[in-house]
């Protein structure tokens, strides 16, 4: 029995092509969308951390991270600028022995190498502490955190109301302006 080239070439191409679809992709981490709420909305992830490093000169060793976000939806907006929803970060890099300042936010924005601005119902932890802010920002270089909004502060019987505030991260500093409120300081009894 004598077959044509063509019809063995249709078959060959059948039976290359199969009846099975192409294998997806886990849908654990990566995601793309092009909602158009969000057109500038390229790529959502999860479960992802995202960190900015010290920008003084190390001299040969690793960077150290000054920053640390982590979201329950990241997006990439820009090339370098991410949208956060239900944020978590934490300020790295100040003396070990001193206890982190933790923040979580409703949303915010991270810029690859620059800031970080967390906004929505902003509460920042740090020991015992409690502050309670509209936003706060993360400026890498200056290793600075700041806002311009008001900014209440609970620790213990100490509670405080402010109009700005400024954290300087190897100074271990706040710096508060138009403060109101009450400073508890405990005496030791003898």
């Amino acid at each position: 029995m004598k077959r044509s080239p063509t019809r063995l070439l249709i078959l060959f191409v059948l039976a290359a092509c199969g009846t099975g679809l192409a294998p997806q992709p886990p849908k654990a981490e990566l995601e793309t969308t092009a909602s158009p709420a969000e057109p500038g909305n390229r790529i959502r992830m999860s479960g992802v951390k995202l960190y900015l490093h010290d920008t003084r000169p190390t001299y040969g060793l690793p960077r150290k991270p000054t920053f640390m976000v982590q979201a329950d939806v990241l997006a990439l907006m820009q090339e370098d600028v991410w949208t956060l929803e239900k944020a978590h970060a934490v300020v790295l890099g100040g003396d070990e022995d001193a206890e982190d300042m933790v923040f979580e936010a409703a949303r915010g924005r991270f810029q690859e190498e620059e800031r970080v601005h967390l906004e929505g119902g902003v509460v920042a932890h740090v020991g015992t502490l409690v502050m309670e802010l509209e936003d706060i920002e993360w400026i890498n270089t200056d290793r600075e955190a700041r806002t311009d909004n008001p900014v209440h502060i609970v620790d213990g019987e100490t509670h405080l109301d402010a109009a700005t505030l400024r954290l300087y991260l190897d100074e271990r500093l706040f710096v508060l302006t138009d403060v109101k409120g009450v400073i508890r300081l405990d005496r030791e009894e003898q």
